[in-house]
Parts: structure tokens; C-alpha cells; sequence
């Protein structure tokens, strides 16, 4: 509840009478509603207790409503007087109250060491203030966070190399006029992904009779993983937008049948077991290109290319097969399409 002595209107007025001086005021009580609740006070209203004699007590009439309000006399004489000076009785600490804000120019992030500008409370005690004022500086715009990756450091021979490969990807007819790039809709893309088999930890949702799954590894930190070999090529639309080419050529597991070399609970000995392929070298990458990748291309590829040359494009892994390698050359010669 507040209360604010304001200057009284001829209608409605409270005569405050001492040895000092004379006061006339008309108090408002805001009470939490709309419009502020008034209280016409007379002067019987008004009791001056004997034992404080520097006090005014303000009481109301109503019984139901606790409007008891205690100012003392300085208080009164100190607001009349700003009244009679400005002519408002309002305080001028509106702008000027509460703790006040440290001053940090932010412009000084730039001399910290990128170092100590990994986490939130580093830079924080770098700056000599506190997380929550980081935080909104953050939020009003004034930093931002930035994910930073490491890039190749590139001599001058690769980045010749590099451009001259981004040239070859133009269309040659329109080099000199308006250059756009190649569809690539004769280029497939393989590359390899190691998976691990099984998660430490990962979710399921069983129903509310079903026993919790039972999942055990010999080593948590050395699960059995497995690397695939994906070929994708850029998907096919005709005029209506409807699809006649996903694109997806195929996954296909680097594993190998091993037999079994001793008999136990599961299997007896010369089982042929599949194992993942640990190290996977130019003859393991060819033998799968040639049985595997070649026999996806020519089973999925639209019968219209048949007579254009596609390319497979690899990465710069050291396993993977030169363009000019014989066996490999020897298979894509086989069944009407022509690779590079």
C-alpha cells in the first residue's frame, strides 16, 4: 500500500495543526485497483498521540479497511515545502534509485586472449564481472557465439589445384558469356563412415509389462564398430515433379566371412563368422568398388544415361583407387556404361 500526500483541493481537505506550522493536505491511498481509493478526512479523524508528538496518525473511518498511515512531521514539512517550490509533490528518485549498474565497456573482449573466450565464466573473470552481466550483454546482441573449425592450411601448389578443379566443373560453352556450373547428374559420390555397433547408453520405449532389454559388451570403452561405404548420385524429376531417380545407389558394410577357429557355446569350429574389416587398404577399396559399387550403378542408373560417361567421385584418402588403375578400368568396360 502507498500513500501520497498531494496539494488538497478547496473541496476536500486535512488541516494538520502545530507550534510550527500549518499544513493542508488531501491524502490518497492506492490500494492494488483501477482507480485510487480517497479517504475525505476531518479533522476529528486526525490524532495526535501525546507521546509523539512529531508524528501524525491517519486512521479511517471504515472498520473493514486497515488504512492506519504514520508520517511524521519533518516528512509533511519537507513535502509541502517541495510543493510550494515546484508545485509537485513526487519524489526525484525515479531515475536514480536501486543499485547502481557497473559500467563495462565491451569493447574491451577484443584484447582478451581467444584462450581465456571459451566459456561463459572464463571471459567473465577475464572482464572482472560477473556470468549473469556476460549473459545479458549476450542477450541484448552485444557478443555472440561462434563455433570456430579448424581449416587446412593450403600452399599455393593446392590452391592451384583447387581452382583448377572448380574450373572444370563449368559448363565450357558458357564460360565467356553467363559460366554455370555442371549438372552433375552423371557424378556419383562415395565415401566412407565408421558406426558403432551397439551406444553405452541410448532409449527405448517398452510397454508397462515388458522386461527392461539386457545389453552387454565386454568393454565399454572399446565397442565393435564398422565402417560403410555409401554411393549417392544427384536425384532425377520429370516435368510433373514427380521423382524417376532417389539417387541412392547403395550402403555397403566393409565386412568379411572368417571361419571360426575353435568350437564354444555359440558356433563350432569352421562357422564362417562376419567380422568388420579393421583396415581397410587400396586392394580392400578396390574389391568393393568392383563387386559391389560398379553392379548398383548399372542395376540403378536410368536407361536413358546408358551412353554417357559417369564419374566416380572419391576423396583424398590414401586407400582409395587411381583413375588409371587396370582391374578397375577392366570391370566399368562391362555392361554399356562407361565410368571414369
Amino acid at each position: 500500500m502507498e500513500v501520497y500526500l498531494l496539494e488538497t483541493s478547496p473541496t476536500s481537505s486535512v488541516f494538520v495543526k502545530d507550534n510550527r506550522a500549518s499544513l493542508t493536505t488531501s491524502v490518497f491511498v492506492e490500494e492494488n485497483r483501477a482507480s485510487p481509493l480517497r479517504l475525505d478526512l476531518n479533522v476529528p479523524q486526525l490524532d495526535v498521540d501525546e507521546d509523539h508528538d512529531n508524528h501524525v496518525f491517519l486512521q479511517s473511518e471504515d472498520e473493514d479497511d486497515n488504512l492506519d498511515a504514520e508520517f511524521s512531521m519533518d516528512e509533511i514539512h519537507a513535502i509541502t515545502s517541495i510543493v510550494k517550490e515546484t508545485g509537485d509533490a513526487c519524489h526525484k528518485r525515479t531515475q536514480n534509485c536501486g543499485r547502481k549498474r557497473v559500467q563495462v565497456d565491451i569493447a574491451t573482449v577484443r584484447e582478451v586472449p581467444l584462450s581465456k573466450r571459451q566459456t561463459i565464466r572464463s571471459l567473465a573473470h577475464a572482464l572482472n564481472i560477473s556470468t549473469t552481466a556476460l549473459i545479458k550483454f549476450i542477450k541484448e546482441g552485444e557478443l555472440r557465439r561462434h563455433s570456430n573449425t579448424l581449416k587446412p592450411l593450403l600452399k599455393e601448389g593446392n590452391m592451384i589445384c583447387r581452382l583448377r578443379f572448380c574450373l572444370s566443373m563449368l559448363e565450357e560453352s558458357s564460360i565467356y558469356d553467363d559460366p554455370r556450373f555442371k549438372s552433375m547428374y552423371n557424378v556419383v559420390h562415395i565415401d566412407e563412415k565408421w558406426f558403432l555397433v551397439t551406444q553405452e547408453c541410448t532409449n527405448f520405449y517398452l510397454h508397462k509389462n515388458e522386461d527392461q532389454p539386457h545389453r552387454t559388451c565386454k568393454n565399454k570403452n572399446y565397442i565393435e564398430k564398422v565402417m560403410f561405404l555409401a554411393a549417392v548420385a544427384r536425384p532425377r524429376f520429370d516435368e510433373a515433379g514427380n521423382q524417376i531417380f532417389s539417387r541412392k545407389i547403395g550402403v555397403f558394410p566393409l565386412v568379411t566371412k572368417v571361419p571360426a577357429r575353435r568350437t564354444s557355446v555359440n558356433r563350432v569350429v569352421g562357422t564362417l563368422e562376419t567380422k568388420p574389416i579393421t583396415s581397410v587398404t587400396k586392394e580392400v577399396s578396390r574389391r568393393f568398388l568392383i563387386n559391389e559399387v560398379l553392379p548398383a550403378i548399372k542395376e540403378k542408373w536410368p536407361r536413358e544415361d546408358a551412353g554417357r560417361t559417369i564419374f566416380i567421385q572419391q576423396d583424398n584418402a590414401p586407400c582409395h583407387v587411381a583413375v588409371d588403375d587396370e582391374e578397375f578400368c577392366r570391370a566399368a568396360l562391362e555392361g554399356g556404361l562407361i565410368f571414369a
